[in-house]
């Protein structure tokens, strides 16, 4: 199964059929120096960058005696496909990534660049194209192919309740939460019993923090740019995973408002 997932969309590619995969090697950058008075060149530091994936698709109507029909047809999934791989939300924030499942060749985080669509058997209903994924990283998630890391989120209210939940699995999660304005100042999230995160400042509305807690993707936000959210009298990022097993998580604020609260979201998996 191919799809696409970032923020709240999971798209399955459905109709725009995958024909071939090329997989990029490693490439490598340097800054190196020409030395043309040495006849050679000053070597500079490398830097290792994934190779790209490039998608190639096709999209077919279905039999039609209108032809017209069906150029309708394969044009409007075309359209539908270009939308959400087009991933505004993932552009729009410094960092974000999107995640390609690639049937059994795994999962791969990156960002997925435009489509190029080919016209010329338009006119018989066949569309052919092209879709690049530039990955963020070299490394797949093999487990990720058979469905057994499975995002889940739950929304915490500041309003004084709290939120339960099960943190499936054996091994910690690592959340990524999702805070939007309007904050007051003061704010702190809290997992009961396990740790509590103090907020440096308020978050007005319009605005939106984010604290990504996952190894090797540590990140804090505020409207897309990184900044430190967090008070050094609470809980440090590197703090801040979900142990399996039931939990309760709550956002408290310091003065009445329209805050709306979190969304905390995870990926259960027994990898550790």
């Amino acid at each position: 199964m191919w799809r696409i997932l970032y923020d709240y969309v999971d798209h399955e590619f459905g109709a725009v059929e995958v024909s071939r995969v090329e997989i990029g090697a490693d490439y490598v950058r340097s800054s190196d120096i020409p030395n043309p008075q040495e006849d050679g060149v000053g070597f500079g530091l490398d830097f290792t960058d994934p190779g790209d994936v490039l998608i190639h698709l096709s999209v077919y109507s279905s039999p039609a005696s209108n032809p017209a029909v069906a150029r309708a047809a394969v044009l409007a999934a075309a359209r539908e496909f270009s939308r959400i791989w087009n991933a505004a939300a993932v552009r729009a924030e410094a960092g974000a990534v999107a995640e390609l499942y690639a049937g059994e060749l795994g999962m791969f985080e990156g960002r997925p660049r435009p489509v190029q669509w080919d016209l010329d058997n338009y006119a018989s209903g066949h569309l052919s194209g092209q879709a690049r994924f530039v990955r963020g990283e070299r490394t797949v998630h093999p487990l990720d192919v058979d469905g057994e890391a499975v995002w889940h989120n739950v929304a915490v209210s500041a309003l004084g309740t709290q939120a339960e939940f099960e943190v499936e699995g054996s091994s910690p999660a690592w959340p990524v939460i999702t805070i939007p304005g309007p904050l007051p100042a003061g704010g702190q999230i809290d997992l009961e019993g396990e740790w509590i995160a103090r907020l440096n400042r308020s978050i007005a509305s319009g605005s939106t923090a984010k604290i990504d807690t996952r190894p090797g993707r540590r990140l804090m936000t505020l409207n897309g740019a990184p900044v430190n959210l967090l008070l050094p009298s609470g809980a440090v990022i590197s703090e801040m995973w979900l142990p399996p097993g039931p939990r309760t998580a709550k956002i408290f604020v310091s003065s009445p408002g329209a805050a709306p609260g979190a969304v905390i979201k995870w990926r259960t998996t027994d990898i550790a």
